[in-house]
């Protein structure tokens, strides 16, 4: 018994220290972390459209000899002779690269909550050092011809709060999304760019598993919704082919959000015109005007009605796939 609680007693300090081990770096480094995009307006023939650049910030290579983070700017991928600009009007530039982020200042784990605290509270935010990393920059009319690579190493990139109440605030809160962040990064030679962010709440990953684990009945823990029958149930000839497509509807979301989430609206549109006319086939109306509504979307090079033409998709489908299960037992 004495062993017994002398290696719970253990197992409490050990989880107690590890709480407790985490300087202000590893604190600003999580809460610096996040899949973000920048709201934008682009001229795309002629017509104003709202366009969404993804920058990423996450964990950098295990292997490294510091700990560091890195900031990951998307091609935008705009079609030729768009011209994106901010809220403010002022010209967007394309942005392609990554940067190396490190934590240049002191960092204690015993005063990691407090410094953190007190930091957060006195600056709005954090100073990270550039590492290493360039970045392609050029106007998105001009494509590749116009870009020029910047190297920022030795740099510096801070990420801080946006203000409660500012113009920036309301502006994004428009998107909704979890937190609103404003980034900037500036080079060595002076030159530098900012961005506001705004972190999208991520589509629901109802179908997210290992490809060898199949979904239990009972795990979907959703509010109830009206399940969705095809309109060809009961058809002996549609009954195997609804199977298959209820059974793969996981991989389906999946692929779907992935490239959403990439901001490959060529590929998210590769993927969604075959579904438009597989469920309209098979008897799910409603999921085909969805993938309609996504294909369109991204033929429009709309990201934020593809996000939430993704997003509309996946309930659909968790709905599908209760009503094949009530239909089955």
């Amino acid at each position: 018994m004495k062993a017994r609680r002398g290696l719970l007693f253990a197992l409490v300090l050990g989880l107690a220290g590890g709480a407790a081990g985490q300087g202000v770096r590893e604190r600003a480094f999580a809460w610096a972390q996040g899949d973000f995009r920048a709201p934008l307006t682009c001229l795309v023939d002629g017509t104003p459209r709202e366009a969404l650049r993804r920058v990423r910030i996450h964990p950098g290579p295990r292997h490294s000899a510091r700990p560091a983070l890195r900031l990951t700017f998307f091609d935008l991928d705009a079609p030729p002779d768009t011209r994106c600009t901010s809220f403010s009007g002022q010209a967007e530039p394309n942005v392609i690269g990554t940067l190396e982020l490190v934590w240049d200042g002191r960092t204690r784990p015993d005063t990691g909550e407090v410094d953190f605290r007190n930091a957060l509270r006195r600056e709005g935010g954090f100073d990270f050092k550039i590492e290493a990393g360039r970045l392609r920059i050029g106007a998105v009319e001009a494509g590749r011809a116009g870009e020029r690579v910047v190297d920022f190493a030795g740099g510096v990139a801070r990420a801080s709060q946006v203000p409660r109440g500012s113009d920036t605030a309301r502006r994004l809160a428009a998107f909704g999304g979890q937190r609103h962040l404003a980034l900037e990064v500036t080079a060595p030679d002076g030159a530098r760019l900012s961005f506001d962010l705004v972190e999208l709440d991520p589509p629901p990953r109802a179908f997210r598993r290992r490809r060898d684990v199949p979904i239990p009945p009972d795990m979907s823990q959703e509010r109830p919704e009206p399940a969705l029958r095809s309109t060809r149930e009961g058809e002996p000839d549609a009954e195997l082919q609804i199977d298959t497509f209820v059974m793969q509807l996981g991989e389906t979301v999946d692929a779907l959000q992935d490239a959403e989430a990439s901001g490959l609206l060529v590929k998210l549109r590769g993927l969604a015109s075959p579904l438009v006319e597989r469920c309209s086939q098979l008897g799910y109306d409603a999921l085909a005007d969805a993938a309609r509504q996504i294909s369109e979307a991204c033929l429009e090079r709309n990201p934020v009605a593809a996000h939430k033409a993704v997003v509309d998709f996946t309930e659909l489908s968790k709905r599908v796939r209760r009503g094949h299960r009530s239909a089955a037992s």
